[in-house]
């Protein structure tokens, strides 16, 4: 089955686009960069920081057509056999396609190569976010590779394969030495970081972290000393987004170092309406997957060391203008910690979305030229097209947008858990209008607490106070919450 020539530019057939959602293989042209810089920045800064505060939370809706075609098609595969959304699917796939390229390719940024190594994690509650759907789906396209390795020699078996789910960290170092490109599979990211955080394990994170970033090292253990050079590690990982709550502090915390390298997609605002609860027929899902690891993968994996990639003048040129666009509305937030981690996305993931976008535009080619020994030929001319740095851009902006959220409720759960509680009861029980003695005997609150909780709320816009006549004709003041707030938990229903 040739999937390039099947589905290639043309639109899914039998996909259904989540709500909000750009129908797959829809177009996107030059004049909605600045609609789309609009919506991934936030121009309307005000009405953003009150819906990220106070508005209803629901999954950020992905442009399916805006994403390198392999991505592309592999959606067009996955979402045909599970209801998970396409985001969750895309960020779980990923880490696949990154431990495949491992260290064979790089681009430079200020003079640090940047290895298309990928961390994702994928947030969400248990049994119907699809989180572990998703993973095994990715998993799928590495089984063909992997399976035989299951039944050689151990030795042949710790050298050559890519996944890892647990290993102490003197082994991971063993393994890295042995081979750099690696891929961690964390269906449980809360019990990970528990073993890591525990006395005997506490350089671990520290040493992930470390490798991240491609720094190579030596290191000595029992036997021998063993160098890894240019080390790839990649993760693929899930946990529930209240266990982020309970277990990290705070934003800073959140995104440490360690955490600071992660994708996130955060499922919410899953409506039983969404939910599928037919039985759906995915016995040939493997086999069809399957054709990554064919036509994709196997090209990859045989791309030559030390291969280096740039980019074109005209995706500089685009490069230049968008991040100049998002750093400065970035900055005026005022906020390190989003800003800190602005700079790991735009910075360095950015660089690694182009590698996959460039390769991908020459899917169709590396077959062939890989069977006859020429895929270096192929690759010498390659360069990051503007296209390639758009779909790159809108990815930054797709997690951009995810960890936004997060961050908001990390940095304020304890600061404004009261102001969300006078919230919810505006909209839940009152249906957005609520008078000042039935909300104050609603949210079992002393006099002065409920006051500084209202007055907060007025300033920062969530809500507005109308004065209307009660039965005794004694005019009475009446809480009225923001349309923008209303509107975004009606449209979450």
């Amino acid at each position: 089955m040739d999937l390039h020539e099947k589905t290639m530019f043309q639109p899914y057939a039998g996909y259904t686009p989540h709500p909000g959602e750009e129908p797959a293989g829809g177009t996107h042209t030059i004049n909605n960069e600045r609609e789309e810089a609009a919506k991934a920045s936030g121009d309307e800064e005000f009405t953003d920081e009150l819906l990220e505060l106070f508005g209803h939370k629901d999954s950020v809706p992905l442009e399916v057509g805006r994403l390198p075609w392999i991505l592309q098609e592999y959606l067009a595969l996955t979402t045909k056999c599970t209801d998970a959304r396409p985001g969750l699917l895309l960020t779980a796939f990923l880490p696949f396609c990154a431990v495949n390229l491992g260290n064979r390719i790089c681009m430079v940024n200020n003079s640090v190569p940047i290895f298309p190594n990928i961390w994702s994690c994928l947030l969400g509650p248990s049994s119907f976010s699809r989180k572990t759907t998703a993973l095994r789906f990715a998993d799928y396209t590495i089984r063909p590779y992997e399976d035989p390795l299951l039944s050689g020699p151990v030795e042949e078996f710790e050298r050559d394969t890519m996944r890892l789910d647990s290993v102490t960290l003197a082994k991971l170092y063993s393994m890295l030495a042995l081979n750099s490109s690696r891929l961690f599979v964390h269906h449980e990211l809360a019990s990970a970081l528990q073993e890591m955080n525990k006395s005997y394990n506490q350089s671990y994170k520290q040493s992930l972290t470390q490798l991240f970033d491609g720094e190579s090292r030596s290191q000595m253990n029992m036997d021998r000393m063993e160098r890894i050079i240019n080390p790839a590690l990649s993760i693929a990982a899930a946990t529930t987004e209240g266990w982020l709550y309970q277990n990290v502090q705070n934003g800073p915390d959140l995104l440490s170092g360690f955490l600071q390298r992660f994708l996130f997609y955060v499922v919410r605002g899953v409506n039983l309406e969404e939910i599928d609860l037919r039985i759906r027929e995915n016995a040939d899902l493997p086999k069809k997957l399957a054709w990554f690891d064919r036509n994709v993968f196997t090209p990859w994996r045989g791309i030559p060391a030390g291969t280096r990639l740039e980019l074109a003048p005209e995706a500089i040129e685009y490069r230049n203008r968008e991040y100049e666009r998002r750093y400065h509305y970035y900055f005026r937030r005022n906020n390190d910690v989003l800003m800190s981690y602005f700079t790991r996305l735009y910075d360095a993931y950015w660089f690694k979305f182009c590698i996959i976008g460039a390769l991908s535009g020459i899917s169709a080619q590396m077959p062939e030229y890989w069977r006859n020994g020429r895929l270096p030929l192929l690759l010498r001319d390659l360069k990051v097209s503007e296209e390639d740095a758009r779909q790159a851009m809108y990815m930054c902006d797709f997690y951009m947008r995810n960890v936004r959220p997060l961050l908001s409720i990390m940095d304020e759960q304890d600061k404004l858990a009261g102001e969300r509680k006078l919230v919810d009861l505006i909209i839940n029980k009152y249906g957005g209008r609520a008078a000042h003695t039935q909300l104050m005997n609603a949210a079992h609150m002393k006099k002065r607490e409920f006051s500084e909780l209202v007055e907060n709320l007025i300033e920062r816009g969530a809500i507005s106070v109308q004065t209307q006549k009660s039965n005794n004709h004694l005019s009475a003041k009446v809480y009225v919450i923001a349309r923008e707030i209303l509107d975004s938990h009606r449209q979450g229903r």
